[in-house]
């Protein structure tokens, strides 16, 4: 990133000091000159066009410079000439100001109109000094205020990264003018710094805003690259933290092969993952092959159950209600290093009377039995309920009365399913489980016999 340049205002102690006898004397019958009424402003200014982004069609820019006479005012218009030259290191910018230059009669001055075009090149600051030379007989004033008869003007169009940006990459992604310019018009506010400590534009909201207006800008020019991407933000075992990207238009029946139904969590970890932005999203997920497939499918199933695990942790007395509907593949060789059910393990004892004796599913025989059970389970509730969360097959929730921790089985986690209550439901999953253990491997008991 290029250092920003700063102008700094004119010391103007030295030309007050020689003026300080030389106040303008408005109605003095001896003065008839004119000068720069701009003392406040230290005889400069500086224009960064940066400020104006918010005008995709900014060009140019008027600014006003007052003016002011000295003497008495008269009954007929008055001209005076106005000078430029150039400031020591600096190239000239493209000003325009009127061609007549008039104080009107009456008037004791005026705000002279200065437009300037907007510079061609960016990071580079352009200065032009405006002179008030009256000469005789091309002027109707003489002389003005020594130390008031120039102004300075610097133009640039240079842009800084915001400070916050390096804690918020996730969101963001890399930094660029392009990109910069973009986010102020996303957010409608040309100081992006403040833009991403406002509420309605923090680097979150304004990742999916950002995104909602790139893939509108390719769905109307498909042939177009932006100079541009955003990322999708994902952050491990933070379901709550998460964006809540949009739908794409793409997501169909090829998607949802293999990794359901859209969820923008699910979506946001595969994207990560695999390094998907919103300049290649499309052409990647509409064109999925079988390694793709699996390698996709694999990061889903691991995040929806890592979700599982973080809420049955964290919130034990809130059952995860997320529908994912990640479909659960045989030939996927999951990881569950993170998707490991904390109820599953603390309430084996309420469990096995339906599954059998606990195995730690990071161990080899463990890890066959919860795929074989996540298999069976979804492939028996894909077709009559679609929605169905696999967190129900571990309906255990954590209780404290009176200081005692104990667990127990949760009725309530299955409102609004088939099952009334939890012992009915994990009855049906013995059932569903034993019937697709063909050859008995995993030794399901009957609870029957159990009770």
């Amino acid at each position: 990133m290029k250092t920003k340049k700063y102008i700094p205002l004119l010391l103007l102690s030295s030309v007050f000091a020689a003026c300080e006898h030389q106040e303008p004397f408005l109605f003095d019958a001896q003065n008839n000159g004119i000068y720069f009424n701009e003392a406040e402003s230290g005889f400069q200014k500086q224009i960064n066009f940066a400020e104006r982004v918010l005008d995709e069609n900014c060009n140019d820019t008027t600014i006003y410079v007052k003016i002011n006479v000295l003497g008495h005012l008269t009954n007929n218009d008055r001209t005076f000439t106005l000078q430029t030259d150039t400031i020591a290191g600096w190239a000239k910018p493209q000003v325009t100001i009127p061609e007549k230059l008039v104080i009107p009669a009456g008037e004791a001055g005026i705000n002279l109109p200065i437009t300037i075009q907007k510079p061609a090149l960016m990071d580079s600051i352009f200065g032009i000094r405006f002179l008030l030379t009256q000469e005789e007989g091309q002027s109707d004033f003489g002389a003005g205020i020594e130390g008031r008869n120039t102004f300075d003007l610097y133009v640039e169009e240079s842009y800084s990264k915001p400070s916050t940006w390096q804690y918020n990459t996730e969101y963001l992604g890399d930094w660029s003018i392009e990109k910069q310019i973009f986010l102020c018009r996303i957010a409608g506010n040309a100081n992006l710094e403040n833009a991403l400590n406002q509420q309605e534009t923090t680097p979150k909201n304004l990742s999916a805003m950002a995104i909602d207006s790139i893939r509108n800008f390719y769905k109307l020019h498909p042939e177009t690259t932006l100079p541009y991407n955003m990322p999708f933000y994902f952050k491990l075992n933070a379901y709550d933290d998460h964006v809540t990207y949009s739908c794409p238009d793409y997501w169909s029946d090829e998607q949802f092969k293999w990794v359901g139904p859209y969820n923008a969590y699910i979506f946001a970890a595969v994207c990560s993952d695999n390094g998907i932005n919103t300049s290649n999203e499309y052409k990647i997920w509409t064109n999925i092959n079988q390694e793709q497939g699996q390698t996709y499918n694999k990061r889903a199933v691991e995040t929806m159950l890592s979700v599982y695990n973080t809420a049955s942790v964290n919130k034990p007395e809130t059952p995860v209600t997320e529908q994912f509907g990640v479909p659960i593949l045989d030939n996927v060789n999951y990881a569950y290093q993170n998707c490991i059910p904390s109820s599953w393990n603390k309430g084996k004892n309420l469990l096995e009377p339906y599954y059998g004796a606990y195995q730690n599913p990071l161990m080899p025989a463990g890890r066959k039995k919860y795929t074989f059970m996540l298999n069976a389970l979804y492939k028996a509730k894909k077709e009559t309920n679609p929605n169905f969360c696999l967190y129900l097959m571990f309906p255990v929730i954590q209780k404290t009365v009176n200081g005692e921790i104990s667990y127990v089985l949760s009725d309530e986690a299955f409102k609004g399913t088939e099952y009334a209550t939890a012992a009915e439901a994990l009855k049906d999953f013995n059932r569903i489980f034993r019937e697709a253990d063909v050859n008995n491997e995993f030794g399901f008991p009957i609870p029957e016999e159990n009770e």
